[in-house]
């Protein structure tokens, strides 16, 4: 799995799939700060919500996605791009040998794919 942030330049021209890995891996690393920076405005503004802080804050949300950290392997299944807005359907291995298959969308915001997870 990847190790970084993309650049400003990278992000632009990054597919909504490139955004979503990237995502993940970054939250694998329990880098929530950095993995967030690819999150829409109003999921960032829902995931640091008093709700969700009430719940276990954002850091136990990203822990259940990443079920603590333990994503071993990400698989895009499909990708579809319509303008501004993208869905992706992808699975999720994890170390335990689960695999979790889901499917999430993104908007272009300010020029970049973000993820609305």
């Amino acid at each position: 799995m990847g190790s970084g942030c993309l650049k400003a330049s990278e992000q632009a021209r990054a597919k909504p799939s490139e955004v979503l890995r990237l995502t993940y891996e970054l939250a694998n690393q329990h880098r929530y700060t950095d993995a967030e920076t690819h999150l829409t405005k109003k999921a960032l503004e829902q995931m640091h919500s008093v709700m969700a802080r009430l719940a276990g804050g954002h850091e136990k949300l990203w822990d259940g996605w990443t079920k603590n950290g333990t994503i071993i392997r990400i698989d895009i299944l499909k990708e579809d791009i319509q303008q501004d807005r993208a869905t992706v359907r992808y699975k999720l291995h994890y170390q335990n040998s689960s695999v979790k298959e889901d499917e999430d969308d993104f908007v272009l915001e300010d020029g970049q794919w973000k993820f609305l997870p």
